[in-house]
């Protein structure tokens, strides 16, 4: 049991991301659980936060800094939601260095972006 909760405090969150990460979490609580251990929610939004990336801290800030310990779910729901942002602005940057940048001036409103299909940017 001991090295059960010790595996878990261990676990950080590989590549392939959020959901394969609470999904082992989901399962080792309730291999815990099956052994008589039980883990209160703050607890498990320690586990949680702490295996988080370091790019990630401002979101673990917040979490802390609120008063009320979310659920495992509620944390799931937050992540899930952080690392779709994540995605979303990262997948932006990429789009972002194949515009046109406005350079001597010229007129970009009819040069239409092959990034982003779109004109004028």
């Amino acid at each position: 049991m001991i090295s059960l909760r010790n595996e878990l405090y261990k676990m950080k969150i590989s590549k392939e991301g959020i959901e394969p990460h609470f999904m082992n979490i989901f399962e080792m609580r309730n291999q815990l659980q099956e052994l008589g251990e039980v883990m209160s929610d703050r607890e498990m939004t320690n586990v949680v936060l702490s295996a988080l990336p370091k790019y990630w801290e401002n979101f673990t800030s917040s979490i802390y800094a609120e008063k009320e310990v979310s659920t495992l779910s509620e944390m799931w729901s937050l992540c899930k939601t952080k690392e779709t942002i994540l995605k979303a602005k990262e997948d932006v940057g990429k789009f972002s260095k194949f515009c046109p940048q406005k350079k001597n001036n010229k007129d970009m409103s009819k040069i239409k972006c092959y990034g982003g299909q779109e004109y004028g940017h």
